[in-house]
């Protein structure tokens, strides 16, 4: 079974917020109505979205043909779950201005939460102009599709490659997956694929990615690293995994679950060492008394997305140093 990847903008918070409207001249009826759009904005920030919605209303009756309104408006109802509703609105959303791109990944990214997949992969699939639109946009009634800046075509393939990997279609995932990391290589695009490599147990093809994300960043990147160990140990690279395990442990600056990783990746590399059993458990008791939390939180601490086989691996060890050590 497919197991989930953590990505930020999957399912929920992945449906883009109202828009914030610009400062300009405004007539009577223009202060009202961004005063309106203001507190609807405020309210989604402060997770009221029910109060939200009462606004964006009150803006609709003052502009009732606003794309932006009528987007921010289903916005609204789409954080109360009202999800059949918010659809209507996308979809008036983008007749009033069908160039409305955050209405359209939003109408599209609410099929994917009510789980009609194969819908949303076909609007995405129309968005990217790779599929022909008329099945799709006829059955909402528009004419035409937005045009899309390459940040925003970045943002479908990763959708895209989100939506094949829940349905376990890993080998389309991994192509669009590739194609955002293609088109904007920086470190987020870089570290979700990787990621997702690890979780479909393909660590070697991981670790190119690894390094170059490693390569581009000139600070400890404990984050990226702590998974550059995890690889390397995968991949039977013993000496450098060790050599950079070391130099997480040194950094005075890491972050308690990193370090915990940090260790539980040292224990693995010790355990397979060719030390005795005693030489393991006295090395394995000394860093559980000398960080108190390692056996409460390690478990909690490890990544859902490493393979499954170091999952097992870290979970035999903890069964082995931690018996006893955790009420």
């Amino acid at each position: 079974m497919v197991r989930w990847i953590l990505f930020v903008f999957v399912l929920g918070g992945c449906v883009t917020p109202p828009v914030r409207v610009e400062s300009r001249v405004f007539s009577p009826d223009e202060v009202t109505l961004v005063s309106f759009l203001k507190e609807g904005e405020d309210y989604i920030r402060s997770g009221r979205a029910d109060l939200a919605e009462v606004k964006f209303r009150k803006a609709l009756e003052i502009s009732p043909t606003s794309s932006n309104v009528l987007n921010n408006l289903g916005f609204s109802l789409l954080e109360q779950n009202r999800r059949e509703e918010s659809i209507k609105y996308f979809i008036r959303a983008l007749k009033a201005d069908a160039n409305n791109k955050s209405a359209f990944k939003n109408l599209i990214r609410t099929y994917y939460q009510m789980g009609n997949y194969q819908k949303a992969i076909y609007g995405y699939k129309a968005l990217l102009e790779v599929l022909p639109l008329n099945k799709f946009l006829n059955t909402l009634e528009i004419n035409k599709i937005p045009n899309l800046s390459v940040l925003d075509i970045v943002s479908v393939y990763r959708d895209l490659a989100s939506l094949y990997y829940v349905i376990g279609e890993v080998d389309e995932a991994l192509c669009y997956s590739n194609m955002a990391v293609t088109l904007l290589g920086n470190r987020e695009q870089l570290l979700i694929h990787e990621r997702m490599l690890l979780s479909l147990n393909k660590y070697k093809e991981a670790l190119p990615y690894l390094k170059i994300i490693i390569s581009q960043n000139n600070k400890l990147d404990s984050e990226s690293l702590i998974d550059y160990v995890a690889v390397l140990y995968l991949n039977g690279d013993s000496l450098l995994a060790k050599q950079v395990v070391d130099r997480l442990l040194s950094d005075v600056n890491i972050s308690d679950s990193k370090r915990n990783l940090a260790l539980i990746l040292k224990i693995l590399l010790l355990r397979d060492s060719g030390i005795s059993e005693e030489e393991f458990f006295t090395v394995s008791n000394s860093v559980t008394e000398e960080n108190k939390d390692f056996c409460v939180n390690i478990l909690k601490d490890v990544p859902d997305y490493w393979p499954e086989s170091l999952l097992i691996y870290i979970n035999n060890s903890y069964l082995k140093i931690c018996e006893g050590k955790v009420e």
